[in-house]
């Protein structure tokens, strides 16, 4: 019996992705959360095989994302199995979740047997990459903004993120606990490698990779 952990912050969502599960008689959907603190509490308590979890949910921090809460769990478990879902067809998120320890991303118009096929080769320990999104991170190899976007590292990733969503440079370094003068200077790294001249194209850099 393969044992799992579901979350979603919409509430249907997450009722239709238990029933899909559900159905599969070697499947046991042991929790559900529809934020990230209830998820990890949930993952605490019953120490399942596997998580598939939305990447957009309702953060531990902020500035949180679903690449931060993949990387949170791995480190807590390093051998348990996870899927994430979103609804950005974005190859640097897809890439980003996948190197912080994700077992496989889905994109949530996939058809629903591929969540199945996907719950199913992570728990033998085998990867699983559907055909959309293997299709869209092979697309993005020769596009100038997926090569601005693998320039990042993951540190100048998140002040973007967190900048695109809001935060002031001093409310990112008390956030990340970094010095007010680190974050700044991240912040014009990342300006540079992606030939941003302004904040507004910082900000609209990250709302077309699906970072805000």
């Amino acid at each position: 019996m393969i044992r799992i952990v579901i979350a979603d912050d919409h509430p249907i969502v997450l009722a239709g992705l238990a029933s899909l599960i559900s159905r599969e008689l070697d499947i046991e959907v042991c929790g559900q959360a529809t934020d990230a603190p209830r998820l990890l509490a949930l993952v605490d308590q019953h120490k399942p095989d596997l998580v598939v979890t939305d990447y957009k949910m309702p953060a531990i921090e902020p500035g949180d994302d679903g690449s931060t809460l993949v990387r949170t769990l791995r480190q807590r478990y390093p051998h348990m199995g996870i899927i994430v879902l979103t609804v950005l067809e974005s190859p640097f998120i897809f890439r980003l979740v996948l190197k912080r320890g994700a077992n496989c991303v889905l994109i949530k118009t996939s058809d629903g047997t591929d969540v199945v096929r996907a719950i199913h080769a992570v728990a033998q320990g085998r990867s699983y990459m559907p055909d959309n999104v293997a299709a869209i991170l092979q697309s993005a190899t020769d596009t100038r903004l997926a090569s601005r976007a693998t320039q990042l590292t993951l540190r100048e990733t998140e002040v973007v993120r967190m900048f695109a969503g809001g935060l002031t440079v001093n409310e990112i370094a008390e956030a990340l606990n970094r010095s007010k003068k680190t974050v700044s200077y991240q912040k014009r790294c990342a300006m540079a490698k992606i030939g941003a001249r302004n904040d507004q194209d910082l900000i609209d850099y990250a709302r077309n990779t699906g970072l805000d």
